[in-house]
């Protein structure tokens, strides 16, 4: 493929980012509230531990965490979920179904275990 064809196809990953930035504003204008919680527990967990190692690595406190580390872990995550599907609809038929239940069952299971764990961890549970 030649740079001069090369073309960007987003194709559904544009719906995702602005789920993505839906429930990130959702989230902050609710003070978490728990749907919010659920949706966005992997990327409150994916900051946590960024946010845990560049505070040990650089000797440093962050403190608004939500727009620094949160909003773009928020987006590749949502990002990263659309662009799967998008590549899992290109398959065969029976290969496709199979492959987005699984994806669908393990992302269902990831948002109920960072929700069950964030929800502990803030007593809510």
């Amino acid at each position: 493929m030649s740079p001069t064809n090369f073309k960007l196809n987003v194709g559904i990953v544009r719906y995702f980012v602005s789920v993505a930035i839906l429930s990130f504003s959702a989230y902050v204008y609710t003070n978490g509230h728990p749907f919010f919680l659920i949706l966005l527990g992997p990327p409150i967990q994916v900051a946590n531990l960024i946010l845990s190692a560049l505070e040990s690595t650089l000797g440093l406190h962050i403190s608004n965490i939500d727009l620094i580390i949160l909003m773009p872990s928020t987006l590749l995550y949502f990002s990263f979920v659309g662009f799967l599907i998008k590549q899992l609809l290109q398959e065969k038929p029976l290969q496709r179904y199979v492959s987005l239940i699984g994806l669908i069952g393990f992302l269902a299971y990831i948002h109920f275990t960072s929700w069950k764990n964030l929800s502990a961890y803030l007593g809510t549970l």
